[in-house]
């Protein structure tokens, strides 16, 4: 029992649960912000999944953490743009909306992962912050 308890509050152990739950921390934190001011934000997961892509391929074009940075930023901030557009211009639904472009981001990404890199599950290696290995 002690060898189970050891191995899960190991350092290795607790850096990859930060990890893993950072981004969805964050994205929890921004849908209750628009839920605060009335929005129905369900695209969260469509957004970070335009970011990673975009963070991925840029950062493996470029070999550089700062365009891949600023490409996620991009790509989340314009599926948000898209997400308020629709709803907003033609009056759909939010709810709708989300899960639409949810789904949408995740065949999107998987096709073009699969037409760039011969894979639809995983990208190829992106740079490395501060000597630490990106891992996905």
């Amino acid at each position: 029992m002690s060898e189970l308890l050891g191995a899960i509050l190991s350092v290795a152990f607790l850096i990859q649960v930060a990890t893993k739950a950072i981004p969805y921390v964050l994205a929890a934190l921004g849908g209750a912000l628009a839920e605060r001011s009335g929005i129905v934000d369900l695209a969260l997961e469509g957004k970070l999944l335009c970011g990673a892509f975009a963070a991925a391929t840029v950062g493996h074009a470029t070999d550089s953490m700062a365009a891949a940075l600023v490409a996620a930023a991009l790509a989340g901030a314009l599926v948000g743009a898209l997400l308020a557009a629709i709803a907003l211009v033609t009056r759909a639904d939010q709810v709708v909306t989300g899960v639409a472009l949810n789904l949408a981001a995740a065949g999107t990404t998987r096709y073009l992962l699969q037409v760039l890199y011969g894979q639809g599950s995983n990208s190829l290696a992106a740079p490395q912050l501060g000597g630490l290995a990106a891992e996905g």
